[in-house]
């Protein structure tokens, strides 16, 4: 006798997202269960959502095609990078990646040299790829941010100025529209800003009350100025120097500046971490802006927002805790190696102690070979 469907749902929802992948090769029906749009909602309601980390690797110069992987985290038997179907569609580089639902959508970017306008979705819960409709603008190196359940998509146009370039997408309704830019004024809706070098952040206010940032360079390179991962109302960032660094916004801001502190007991990383041009270990931190407390700088009358404030790379952050990737040239391979930071912040000096939860190898590769970009998607 077979047991009931919401019994069988419910029960499966408390298996972890690992172990339901291998669930799922048990028969068709589980496997049809486990991908299915019930057990993201229920998980959600059961507040048993797990972050999961996709890391995208390309070649320097694109010779080869992209390739997707997930961070399959196995508690003492070390992390690895596991990697996924690519779709049936050409590989784009200079895309934009956001995670926003079941799924990493990739914004754009080009095919053989040419800019294009094209969208595609990766459906995390079955690792499937599909083709969404396209954007209005073709667009390399674009800037996105979600905002109420929609992306908004800046930049990387020819015409980079142009007040038709911004464009949101509706997931619901599946369709693009423009999305009108007011005067440069800072009000509780949209404001513009013009920092050094020409970057120019728009922002816009959501229905939650947080602010979102997208940030059109317009010396047309691929520099990200802001970055950051927001812990715990706390900002943390990597310094060039390997250090791990965080501040308090709200309080630590002084005369435009943040007072930073050096997160304590992560020596053993600091190696790993710090920037070197004469050594072909290369840092590859990838993360999320600092959306709040940029808002914050600019309220202060600090135009430039956090512009040069951040004392270097970004960081990512999962699950309240800091997962850092390096790589590592052993003969004529690329080793890439991540650790995952539980942080804690003592009452008796207020000072954040970092603990190495782990450092894995969680993956070889050809020296060509470089980390795009790492996204969190919450299942």
């Amino acid at each position: 006798m077979s047991l009931p469907y919401d019994m069988v749902l419910n029960s499966l929802a408390r298996v972890s997202r690992s172990d339901l992948g291998a669930l799922s090769l048990v028969s068709k029906s589980i496997r049809s269960l486990v991908a299915s749009a019930e057990m993201y909602e229920t998980r959600s309601r059961m507040g048993l959502r797990e972050e999961c980390i996709y890391v995208c690797l390309g070649t320097t110069f694109g010779r080869k095609p992209l390739e997707w992987f997930i961070l399959r985290r196995k508690g003492g038997q070390g992390n690895r990078l596991i990697p996924i179907p690519m779709p049936s569609f050409p590989s784009r580089r200079r895309a934009t990646y956001v995670s926003m639902g079941c799924g990493i959508y990739v914004i754009g970017g080009s095919i053989e040299a040419m800019t294009t306008s094209r969208v595609s979705f990766l459906d995390c819960r079955t690792h499937t790829w599909s083709q969404l409709p396209s954007m209005r603008f073709a667009r390399c190196d674009a800037k996105a941010g979600v905002l109420d359940g929609k992306i908004y998509v800046t930049g990387g146009c020819d015409d980079a100025f142009s007040p038709d370039n911004p464009e949101v997408f509706d997931p619901k309704t599946q369709t693009w529209s423009s999305v009108c830019i007011p005067a440069p004024v800072m009000n509780n809706e949209v404001c513009k800003v013009v920092g050094p070098d020409n970057i120019i952040s728009f922002k816009f206010w959501s229905e939650e009350g947080l602010w979102n940032d997208f940030f059109l360079n317009a010396r047309g390179d691929d520099d990200d100025c802001c970055g950051g991962a927001i812990i715990d109302r706390l900002l943390f960032s990597c310094g060039l120097d390997g250090i791990i660094k965080w501040c308090d916004p709200w309080s630590g801001v002084r005369k435009g500046s943040m007072e930073w502190y050096k997160v304590n007991g992560l020596e053993d990383l600091q190696g790993f971490l710090k920037f070197d041009r004469t050594n072909i270990n290369t840092i590859l931190f990838y993360g999320e802006g600092a959306d709040v407390w940029n808002c914050h700088m600019l309220k202060r009358g600090y135009t430039d927002g956090l512009l040069g404030l951040i004392p270097g790379f970004k960081i990512r952050k999962s699950a309240g805790n800091i997962v850092p990737f390096w790589s590592v040239l052993v003969g004529d391979k690329l080793q890439i190696w991540c650790a995952e930071i539980s942080l804690e912040r003592r009452r008796q000096d207020g000072q954040i102690w970092g603990n190495i939860q782990c450092i894995d190898h969680v993956f070889t590769m050809d020296p060509n070979l470089y980390v795009l970009s790492s996204i969190n998607v919450s299942l």
